[in-house]
């Protein structure tokens, strides 16, 4: 999509003296929440009043007099040029034009849809917005704003104009984790979904037909059918994110956890190919990195970890077991599996974390639907630095302040519940939680969310709204 962002007064003053002539707190949250991880074509003088280019964007400065090299940022002479270079360079992106004012006229007859941001108020300046003419538009936002100055936020969309989607194809759409998908993407009017026939879901040549069509891919896939997946891709554009084992720890793959570190959000929003986190290793990982990575647990620290989990996780083979009307009385209670100490997830939880040795890790899968609580045990006098169960909730507050997904209960929460920790507790529910219990010298901190949400599917779903700049909890439950 090619679109025009701009605020302007009622006098349709957008600058004055190379300024925008009023600070009105909350105004530019639209601008932010539109172009990050996207796009923003802006004019030299427009750059040069910034000074830089603006964060995670990538800037395009259309100039005749001066080139303009940073991260993130390139130079073009015309605006048609900076539009097919942010094509070349960013596809799939969103592409915003932001001014200044010679651009905005000449890119009312190229946009798609202007979002407008009209402040209620009459305000010198020198830099006007152009006129248009609005019957070749439909307005389809109309949004008041209260304040000290009250602004609206307006959408203009071109008439006869198909506004461009994201085009997804999911391939395993059939299993649970694609239909899990598929049910996040219900409502969504940004994306575009490519259906396979069901009776050609195996057949190589079409999935790679429908592969090579999308923008991205998700692979709902096992082990084999994910890598073989990936040869099929023909088309450079097409990204991909794999939700199977077959390249978690693969080079030139980012890791799907971006509450991680900065670093793994970023390869997330540019990377090409996406790895979603085992459901399982998720909860492990939300633990022992942070601790890793601030030098308090050491590398080489003999971790033992255990899990609870819902039948969903092994799959429809499993689901079809529990739900059975006849089935063995052994599935009325948990049973721990995993026994040989080879389960999939340990490559990836030794290689994330930063371990020298992969973890001990025992699984337990429980008779109900979804649901997953993660468990860490930790001996105090082991640490690099000993803590106290209070210490160590204030770290896990501190490290992950600010995430929408991932949250640290407050301390002590889990009296409400008279001690006891469910794990089915978030089944239908996109984030996860961290408790820190114990005492000093034996510390337990807990990670709990739904295996099919964070663990899979929703995970899943926040990497594609970082790929695409979108809110990170768009179609997700929080």
């Amino acid at each position: 999509m090619i679109a025009l962002i701009v605020a302007y007064t009622n006098n349709r003053v957008i600058g004055n003296k190379g300024q925008i002539p009023w600070r009105i707190k909350g105004e530019q949250r639209r601008f932010r929440e539109l172009t990050t991880g996207n796009v923003v074509i802006m004019g030299r003088k427009s750059y040069e009043e910034i000074g830089r280019p603006l964060p995670n964007r990538f800037t395009v400065v259309v100039s005749n007099t001066a080139k303009f090299e940073a991260e993130n940022c390139t130079t073009a002479s015309s605006l048609p040029e900076a539009i097919k270079i942010a094509k070349e360079l960013q596809p799939g992106k969103h592409i915003y034009i932001s001014g200044g004012a010679g651009l905005y006229k000449e890119s009312i007859d190229l946009v798609e849809a202007m979002y407008i941001t009209e402040v209620d108020a009459v305000i010198e300046g020198d830099t006007y917005f152009p006129e248009f003419d609005e019957t070749l538009f439909v307005k389809t936002i109309d949004e008041e704003v209260d304040g000290e100055i009250p602004y609206k936020y307006v959408t203009y969309k071109k008439k006869g104009c198909t506004m461009s989607k994201t085009k997804i194809f999911i391939d395993g759409s059939e299993g649970t984790t694609g239909l899990r998908i598929n049910e996040r993407f219900q409502g969504r009017d940004d994306i575009e979904l490519l259906t396979i026939d069901p009776a050609l879901r195996k057949d190589a040549e079409e999935r790679k037909r429908l592969i090579n069509a999308s923008d991205i891919t998700f692979l709902c896939l096992p082990d084999a059918a994910a890598r073989e997946a990936v040869s099929l891709i023909e088309n450079d554009n097409v990204r991909i994110i794999d939700a199977s084992t077959a390249h978690r720890t693969e080079s030139g793959w980012a890791y799907g956890f971006p509450e991680l570190s900065s670093e793994f959000r970023e390869t997330i929003k540019t990377g090409k190919r996406v790895a979603v986190p085992g459901c399982y290793a998720s909860g492990v990982v939300s633990l022992v990195y942070p601790l890793v990575k601030a030098g308090i647990l050491p590398a080489d620290y003999p971790v033992t970890t255990f899990g609870i989990s819902g039948y969903s996780g092994g799959g429809k083979n499993m689901i079809a077991e529990y739900e059975a009307e006849e089935r063995i009385p052994e599935l009325d209670s948990p049973r721990e599996y995993a026994l040989s100490q080879q389960h999939k997830h340990l490559k990836e939880m030794k290689a994330i974390t930063g371990l020298s040795r992969e973890p001990l890790f025992s699984p337990i899968v429980c008779d109900y639907y979804s649901g997953m609580l993660v468990s860490l045990p930790l001996c105090g006098d082991l640490l690099s630095k000993n803590m106290t169960p209070e210490e160590l909730h204030a770290f896990y507050t501190e490290y992950y302040a600010g995430e929408k997904f991932v949250k640290v209960a407050p301390f002590g929460a889990e009296a409400e519940t008279r001690n006891f920790l469910g794990a089915n507790v978030r089944s239908g529910w996109d984030g996860m939680e961290i408790f820190v219990t114990g005492c000093e010298g034996r510390l337990l901190v807990s990670s709990r969310f739904d295996n099919l949400g964070k663990g899979a599917s929703g995970a899943a779903v926040q990497c594609l709204n970082i790929m695409l700049g979108c809110e990170e909890d768009k179609g997700l439950q929080l």
